[in-house]
């Protein structure tokens, strides 16, 4: 027993720390308010966890909230730079494009855990004379390790709510004359939304792209290293022709980019 004891010793040099892993906790409610980015990591795992659970019951507003989180964190981390925040600017605009039916029961709370972690990352960006500081940096790339798993996350519930035709996009207006007027109003329609629909593919384009810029960034953490890179969607020829039906007569359908 003692040379097990010393060889699993010696194999857990250089691993990271288990006091050092998040453990998720269930979403809350009333929600906890964030003030520090412990907080802020520990409800973007609650969410995250409950949605990787519950794909099912993921809504338009995870979307776009965990889109605007995405950004929010990108852009700090960034410094602005926007050779390293079109992935994510995209999302959000792709996702704000997006209705669906408002959550309810344990997906409003983990709505409303996404909105706070949204709400300190905002209150965090400050102005010119609030330049951050360098720990100000470390607990903003803790938040920004967290992206990839996000962004697989919200990829797995975005074909999750496709299937259950719970996704909606707008349709083109038909115009209509009211009754006793001489003046055509243009309707708005919403009709479920479908893979090859071109805000779907750029939403579906956008979480791989912030995967991608992100996992290089953070494929030396100890985050990183203890878990791995989710699989992301591929775009491979062969990929992206699942992503739109075939045409019909007359009818072009944009690809995947």
């Amino acid at each position: 027993m003692s040379a097990v004891a010393r060889e699993l010793i010696a194999l857990g040099r250089g691993q990271p720390q288990l006091h050092g892993l998040d453990v998720a906790r269930s979403p809350l409610n009333p929600v906890p308010g964030v003030r520090t980015a412990d907080d802020a990591v520990a409800a973007i795992n609650a969410a995250r966890t409950w949605m990787w659970q519950n794909p099912k019951e993921l809504t338009g507003a995870h979307l776009q909230l965990g889109t605007q989180l995405g950004l929010a964190v990108h852009l700090l981390a960034s410094d602005g730079d926007p050779r390293m925040i079109g992935g994510w600017r995209q999302a959000a605009i792709a996702a704000a494009d997006l209705r669906a039916t408002p959550p309810v029961g344990p997906a409003r709370d983990t709505a409303a855990e996404l909105t706070e972690v949204l709400r300190w990352l905002r209150s965090r960006g400050g102005g010119d004379n609030d330049k951050p500081g360098e720990r100000d940096f470390q607990q903003i790339s803790r938040l920004n390790s967290e992206l990839p798993f996000l962004a697989a996350t919200l990829h797995k519930g975005m074909s999750a709510a496709l299937q259950r035709r719970e996704l909606f996009v707008k349709d083109e207006g038909v115009l209509q004359r009211p009754a006793g007027s001489l003046v055509y109003r243009a309707i708005e329609r919403w009709r479920p939304a479908v893979r090859g629909d071109e805000v779907v593919q750029d939403l579906a384009h956008a979480l791989a792209q912030g995967q991608d810029a992100v996992s290089r960034s953070e494929s030396t953490s100890p985050s990183g290293r203890a878990f791995p890179s989710p699989p992301r969607p591929r775009t491979s020829v062969s990929e992206s022709s699942r992503w739109a039906p075939d045409p019909s007569p007359g009818q072009t359908v944009r690809r995947s980019r």
